[in-house]
């Protein structure tokens, strides 16, 4: 897994990333989307949306979009409802609004908000590194635990 640029919110409580594609309200689409930078979903996807590996992607679902497919991108906020698997590489994070089910549920880091509902298959992509603390006369205790990238 590639360390991407860090995802920052701004003020309003969304990421300040430019977007390059929008999905706007009133509009479906049904099928694959291949996508480059950051990717605006407001209307309904019934398909895959996946961000190009090294283009820092960036997939957000905002209130009232539906999306029923696989989202994969560094990078995945969501306050709509998704239904399909959700493979974050770097970091997912689920407004007050967010629904997501079923499938499987891949992210380096995680931020639920009060109020969001998950429900599916969590894995945590990144390897836990383990501190341990030794001394001679004691039996070896882990001191921290903590997730690197």
């Amino acid at each position: 897994m590639k360390n991407s640029k860090p995802l920052r919110f701004g003020a309003n409580g969304l990421p300040d990333v430019a977007m390059k594609g929008v999905i706007p309200t009133g509009t479906t689409v049904h099928g694959e989307v291949d996508f480059c930078g950051g990717l605006w979903v407001d209307g309904n996807v019934r398909g895959d949306l996946r961000g190009k590996e090294g283009e820092t992607p960036v997939i957000v679902v905002n209130q009232q979009a539906f999306v029923k497919g696989h989202l994969l991108a560094d990078h995945v906020v969501v306050y709509g409802t998704v239904s399909g698997n959700i493979e974050a590489r770097e970091t997912l994070f689920l407004g007050p609004t967010a629904k997501v089910k079923g499938g499987h549920v891949r992210y380096g880091e995680l931020t639920i908000s009060e109020g969001a509902t998950l429900t599916g298959h969590l894995v945590c992509n990144k390897v836990a590194e383990v501190q341990v603390e030794q001394d001679e006369a004691a039996p070896r205790r882990v001191t921290k635990v903590r997730s690197t990238g």
